[in-house]
């Protein structure tokens, strides 16, 4: 497998394609029009799946890679780590889309009520070996080079944008006298250990860029006379008296990966937090407007700030 392959596998699983769109929009522009970018001050809450790997168990497991990277992920103070109770596997059995970005709409249905904000997804690729020479003339010598791949992907829950795809690979060189006569897999330990360290702690940090570049959206889940429920609780920081904007559904448009995204339509008004409970909030509307179970809502803060 070589890199410029999997590059253009990540170009596939873009959820939108710039040709789509007359002018000069980037996907950058695109991903801001369904959720314009902002900085708030909530945690934002993800979960980690396990990642998708081609190798053998020997290579490790694709719980093994997530547990690893979500074991970074909770050094970064504005992210929560969603874990299902132990013995139980969040989406187990759910149908997903090749290089395991989620396109089941019961997988998205479920991490809303769940009040997840992103899902984070992976790939452990082949891993390719070739002999080559290393090190510093006139020192050289040929060695036997392993070459790790790994993609991860975030992906926004409420508008399933792809928010990062991201490629990292390592080499990891075996003498060539120690390789001879040897499988690849009795090596899987030492070049897993080696490989893994700094693939994970750069993938871990892109991760949180991208969440962190990308605003907190939420979905209304009820109507009532006496208020607005909405799927964010306590622990994302969320406090009474802070404000969303309501948004109508806008144009729906059909991304590279066969998933329909709907963009956000016009703002409809805004809502105020009254209490903040466990799992979920309740609001109240500030001023008219035809809010309804279902629409996307993103976090504005205060009265009279308008976020980007």
């Amino acid at each position: 497998m070589r890199k410029h392959f999997i590059s253009i596998l990540l170009v596939i699983l873009l959820p939108f394609s710039a040709a789509a769109f007359s002018g000069c929009s980037t996907a950058r522009h695109l991903t801001q029009k369904v959720i314009p970018a902002d900085t708030p001050d909530l945690k934002k809450q993800i979960a980690v799946m396990p990642f998708e790997t081609v190798m053998g168990p020997e290579w490790g497991t694709g719980s093994q890679i997530a547990d690893a990277l979500t074991g970074l992920l909770e050094n970064y103070p504005g992210l929560l780590i969603f874990r299902p109770d132990k013995g139980e596997s969040l989406f187990s059995g759910e149908n997903q889309h090749d290089f395991n970005v989620p396109t089941s709409p019961e997988i998205f249905k479920k991490a809303e009520d769940l009040g997840i904000n992103a899902l984070v997804t992976g790939v452990l690729y082949q891993v390719e070996t070739r002999t080559a020479k290393k090190g510093i003339w006139p020192f050289r010598k040929y060695v036997r080079v392993f070459e790790i791949f790994m993609s991860v992907n975030v992906q926004d829950v409420i508008s399933r944008v792809l928010l990062l795809s991201s490629l990292e690979s390592r080499e990891i060189p075996v003498k060539l006298d120690e390789a001879e006569g040897r499988k690849d897999e009795d090596f899987a330990e030492k070049v897993m250990k080696e490989a893994m360290a700094g693939i994970l702690k750069k993938q871990a940090a892109a991760v949180s860029k991208a969440l962190a570049g990308s605003p907190f959206t939420g979905r209304i889940l009820a109507v009532e006379p006496d208020g607005i429920t909405i799927n964010i609780g306590k622990a994302t920081g969320l406090k009474p008296g802070k404000y969303f904007e309501v948004f109508d559904r806008g144009e729906t448009i059909l991304s590279g990966n066969g998933q329909t995204i709907t963009l956000l339509g016009n703002r409809i008004g805004e809502i105020r937090v009254t209490s903040v409970m466990e799992s979920h909030s309740l609001a109240v509307p500030e001023g008219e407007g035809d809010y309804l179970p279902g629409l996307a809502i993103r976090y504005k803060g205060q009265a009279g700030f308008r976020s980007r």
